[in-house]
């Protein structure tokens, strides 16, 4: 399918990617990022974990919580006196412990906000792309 010559095919909009630095082991996973999350209640959010680092330079260091890699949860709860973090419906109460690696890697665990609520679309508020 051919798409008309003035559409914008891959558009950016925000809430923007959060690097996470912590996931709980609770019945509602809370996560919390390295900057305060733009997400809203009801966004659905997927969890993105990096496999393994293994090179010949550089010994593996493994992020915890491989279990939750590529699930996606609903965003059921923000605090406002806490802006970094948001509760998920995930239950991680038998996943192994989330931990952060000792030596920076070139990705990082990540929140994507990947979709909305039928009923309400609030997520995806703003275009980021200069006009056409």
């Amino acid at each position: 399918m051919t798409l008309p010559a003035n559409s914008i095919s891959i558009p950016t909009f925000a809430p923007r990617i959060g690097i996470i630095i912590a996931i709980s082991q609770t019945e509602q996973a809370l996560i919390t990022l390295l900057n305060p999350t733009t997400f809203v209640v009801g966004q659905i959010v997927k969890i993105v974990i990096p496999g393994p680092t293994r090179t010949t330079i550089v010994p593996g260091y493994d992020y915890g919580m491989p279990e939750i890699n590529n699930m996606s949860g609903t965003v059921i709860q923000l605090f406002p006196g806490f802006p970094n973090s948001f509760l998920i419906d995930i239950d991680t109460r038998q996943f192994q412990a989330f931990t952060l690696p000792a030596l920076p890697l070139q990705q990082y665990a990540q929140a994507v906000p990947t979709g909305e609520i039928n009923s309400h679309l609030d997520g995806a508020w703003r275009n980021i792309l200069p006009p056409v």
